[in-house]
């Protein structure tokens, strides 16, 4: 993950001032369908949540660089807040706490996790402007606390044939391999460098030839993450992205490293799109010259 930890050696002032703010804790008991739930409690009168936010933020950081967490997981914040509201005729004054959520993030290896912290910030403060819409007049009055939600990711584990959802099969654009082994990702991989235009998905003699050409040293199945890192290490012209469904998202669950081999692969697939272009004008052309 691209966050390095503040270095030991702090200003002493900087120091006298980082104290003066609640310091984070685990929770004793987690929120339901979570590893672990940490806190960070508010400040009396602190009524500024990006500036409560921005000085929580050094904090959850190292909590995401923990040696427990390095190989990914899954984080959401919920903030909780008290708001009061006045009613402008009678002088009655309505106080109420509610909870914030930002959707859950997908962290890896190589997430820059400064940047997801500032979208679940951003996702924090959108929910309160749809909030203080709904009803007029409401004003923060102090944070309670912000609630960091924590859980191990582990979802790769690509295995035998399993049915797309059918939002995903209506737009026709992805190849299913209809395996019976737990050979999954071979099989994903061979068939698109080399799709056939009839039943795509079926495991025909030409899939089962064509994968003898990829090098499958140190890879075992069904694969997991280290199983697709080894496999880009025996075939130095390949880069795979792996992305999961959930919920009608997408979302990245391995991203290749090799960067200036995707670049090529972007750049070819570019000129094929021209190229496809060109042809449809010279057919169109044609047409037109004809008649």
């Amino acid at each position: 993950m691209s966050y390095t930890p503040v270095p030991k050696a702090i200003d002493p002032v900087i120091r006298n001032i980082m104290l003066l703010y609640p310091r984070l804790r685990e929770k004793e008991y987690s929120v339901r369908g979570w590893f672990k739930t940490f806190y960070i409690p508010g400040l009396p009168n602190h009524v500024d949540v990006r500036s409560f936010m921005e000085n929580s933020k050094s904090q959850v950081l190292e909590l995401y660089g923990r040696e427990e967490f390095k190989r990914g997981f899954k984080t959401r914040f919920i903030l909780n807040v008290e708001m009061e509201r006045r009613d402008l005729v009678t002088g009655e004054v309505t106080t109420v706490t509610p909870y914030f959520h930002s959707q859950s993030q997908i962290v890896l290896e190589y997430t820059d996790v400064s940047e997801i912290y500032d979208v679940m910030v951003q996702q924090i403060v959108e929910e309160m402007t749809k909030f203080n819409k709904r009803g007029s007049n409401w004003a923060l009055r102090s944070i309670i606390g912000l609630d960091i939600l924590m859980d191990r990711y582990r979802p790769l584990g690509g295995g035998s044939y399993i049915p797309l959802p059918s939002k995903l099969a209506k737009k026709n654009a992805i190849v299913n391999p209809n395996n019976e082994d737990d050979e999954c990702f071979k099989w994903a991989v061979t068939i698109g460098l080399d799709p056939a235009d009839v039943h795509p998905e079926r495991i025909t003699q030409r899939v089962k030839d064509n994968s003898r050409n990829l090098c499958r040293d140190g890879v075992e199945f069904p694969a997991k993450e280290e199983d697709v890192r080894a496999f880009e290490k025996a075939n130095p012209d390949l880069a795979i992205n792996i992305f999961g469904w959930e919920k009608n998202v997408s979302y990245p669950i391995y991203y290749s490293q090799k960067e200036e081999l995707k670049r090529v692969f972007a750049q070819e697939k570019y000129l094929r799109l021209l190229q496809e272009k060109e042809k449809e004008q010279i057919g169109r052309a044609s047409c037109r010259e004809r008649v």
